[in-house]
């Protein structure tokens, strides 16, 4: 009789958890519409603040870490190949309604799942293709694409993405390295143009 119950228990405690993870999706989707359509910047803004702690507290987990958000559709998620990290990226429209992007990358590391938040710094950072970038100077986009790129014994992963703003929309190619330990920075040096748009470039972009 106990091995039964043992058995049910088993079979009830995943059902548990999806309809837990399916609860919290739709939070996420409520609050992410939330970010983009509320005319009051006060309400997009602290529902920004909901969706990202919310979001954090579920990919910390080894369920949330692994489950998919397809309805959850103000956001793009992308994940390498061996699933190692997941990065998420999305947007809110400021008080003035010009586009700020938010983000952030679950590791999986030996001491658990480390978040990091990534923060827009696009506005003010100069000449940001020549350097290497921390999270908390992110330069601020929606990524779409990741592919893997092997430098030495390291991979690290071009990203293509785009960043809509209101005089121009750029496209964005980085590169994201993500270490055993959690931690992460953009930019690298792999790329190599000698021309573009018939501007020699001093040096590499990173």
């Amino acid at each position: 009789m106990r091995f039964c119950s043992l058995i049910l228990l088993f079979l009830f405690f995943p059902r548990l958890q999806g309809q837990k993870l399916a609860k919290a999706e739709k939070e996420l989707y409520e609050a992410g519409r939330m970010i983009l359509e509320h005319q009051e910047y006060t309400q997009r803004d602290s529902a920004n603040q909901f969706f990202t702690a919310k979001l954090s507290e579920l990919l910390a987990t080894e369920e949330g870490f692994d489950y998919p958000f397809t309805k959850v559709n103000n956001m793009l998620g992308l994940a390498d190949e061996d699933r190692f990290f997941r990065i998420f990226t999305w947007q809110i429209p400021d008080s003035s309604f010009q586009y700020v992007r938010q983000g952030l990358v679950a590791v999986k590391t030996r001491k658990g799942i480390k978040i990091t938040l990534l923060e827009d710094h696009l506005k003010s950072l100069e000449e940001p293709e020549f350097r290497q970038l921390k999270p908390e100077n992110w330069y601020g986009a929606l990524y779409y694409k990741m592919i893997p790129v092997k430098k030495g014994k390291k991979t690290l992963y071009t990203l293509l993405g785009y960043a809509p703003g209101q005089d121009l929309n750029r496209k964005v190619v980085d590169v994201i390295e993500v270490r055993k330990n959690g931690k992460v920075r953009f930019g690298a040096k792999v790329f190599y143009i000698e021309k573009f748009m018939d501007k020699v470039l001093r040096k590499p972009p990173m």
